[in-house]
């Protein structure tokens, strides 16, 4: 049995079948709904499926523009 399946059947958790780790360190970053103003916000993971960011208030839209700083 590999290592990776034998952990989660030790700790009874789910086996990790991300493609792309995920990297869970702050980051500033910023967002925008319009394209135009930006607004700040801060990063708390990215991976290659996507992202998680903090905001002061709702975005208010399901797609916006976020940059890393």
């Amino acid at each position: 049995m590999p290592l990776p399946e034998l952990l989660a059947w030790f700790t009874g958790k789910d086996v990790n079948r991300r493609k792309y780790p995920r990297k869970r360190k702050p980051y500033r970053a910023t967002f925008s709904v319009d394209g135009q103003t930006q607004k700040p916000a801060i990063g708390l993971d990215i991976s290659g499926g996507g992202l998680c960011v903090l905001t002061q208030e709702p975005v208010g839209k399901d797609e916006f523009e976020c940059a890393r700083r």
